[in-house]
């Protein structure tokens, strides 16, 4: 089984990326499980076009050169996506966007995204605001209607108010690593 961790947060020591180490940790050690760690904010990757070219043969391929290219088969080749950001102005990071937009280019010949279909998708968010309607909520409709539409299947959701440091978050870390656990599991 393959897993692919997105960290679309800037801060490699801050609140997403201590929740999603945690989360990681109840993966480790899980046999046949291969885990790869992407850190959006240290590729190239440059915003859709809408120029259509992934619309016509040989279908799959972005005309735009830098790294979705080798993100693209990565997750072509995974079985469950992980998805980590804080949540900015009511939605994800910048850096998952740019990522998301760009999986337009996965539709295939039938438009139909198919080597994404099954797919399972984890999602790991931190915010600000103690209210989860501050904007983690809008990110996980986000996210459903993401998955509805490429028929994937959401498995975890995990939000987590960062005014206290997650670091510091003894609960919240414990929920990450049995989401990491259970994730494997299903």
């Amino acid at each position: 089984m393959k897993l692919l961790t997105l960290f679309g947060s800037p801060r490699t020591k801050g609140n997403t990326a201590a929740l999603l180490n945690s989360f990681l940790e109840g993966v480790k050690g899980k046999e046949g499980v291969e885990v790869e760690l992407i850190n959006l904010n240290k590729k190239d990757i440059k915003p859709c076009q809408g120029c259509e070219s992934c619309r016509k043969p040989p279908y799959l391929e972005c005309i735009i050169n830098d790294d979705i290219q080798d993100l693209h088969k990565k997750v072509i080749e995974t079985d469950i996506l992980v998805f980590a950001t804080p949540v900015y102005w009511w939605n994800i990071s910048a850096q998952l966007k740019l990522f998301i937009d760009r999986l337009y280019a996965l539709a295939g010949e039938e438009g139909n995204y198919k080597c994404l279909h099954g797919k399972k998708i984890v999602i790991l968010m931190t915010y600000q605001g103690s209210d989860p309607n501050s904007g983690a909520k809008l990110v996980v409709d986000a996210f459903k209607d993401i998955a509805e539409y490429l028929k994937m299947d959401i498995v975890g959701v995990l939000g987590v108010c960062s005014q206290v440091p997650v670091k510091e978050n003894q609960d919240a870390l414990n929920k990450a690593f049995k989401l990491g656990e259970q994730v494997i599991e299903q």
